[in-house]
């Protein structure tokens, strides 16, 4: 009986890491319609960190990263999303979002309660000197009111 309950547990956990890996696969393919679907079940888990590269992004780094806007909205508005989550390489959404100098999803990742625009990645640039590689003066100014620092 311990035996079947085991291979049990097994399937179940094996079938909600395929699940959550769905939700970085769908956002990877650009497949909003799939990712927005995941997102509002038990499977679509908004921290999972991909296994396919070393760099280990989330669901939100890949959508800034290919600028899926509702896409972001949705995960940003997730309950359970760590907005400042880092990859290997210590690289936030918001600074995948400041280099691609989308404002829309800059807006949305700034106006998020918990945003901690101080971070730094592996080299030690902010947010900000990371929009500043963007060369969009609108993104970069969008820094000021936050305060991001450059050293």
């Amino acid at each position: 009986m311990k035996k079947i309950h085991c291979i049990t547990l097994f399937l179940t956990l094996f079938s909600i890491k395929l699940q959550a890996t769905r939700l970085i696969d769908a956002i990877s393919s650009k497949n909003t319609t799939e990712a927005l679907f995941l997102l509002g079940t038990d499977y679509g888990s908004p921290n999972e960190q991909e296994s396919i590269s070393s760099f280990k992004n989330t669901p939100l780094m890949l959508a800034c990263s290919l600028e899926l806007i509702n896409v972001v909205e949705a995960l940003v508005a997730h309950p359970e999303i760590e907005i400042n989550k880092q990859n290997t390489r210590a690289i936030t959404a918001l600074m995948l979002a400041a280099k691609s100098g989308n404002i829309e999803i800059i807006k949305i990742l700034l106006s998020h309660r918990s945003i901690d625009t101080s971070l730094r990645d592996f080299q030690g640039k902010s947010a900000l000197e990371w929009a500043q590689k963007s060369n969009n003066p609108t993104a970069i100014k969008l820094f000021s009111p936050k305060s991001c620092t450059i050293s």
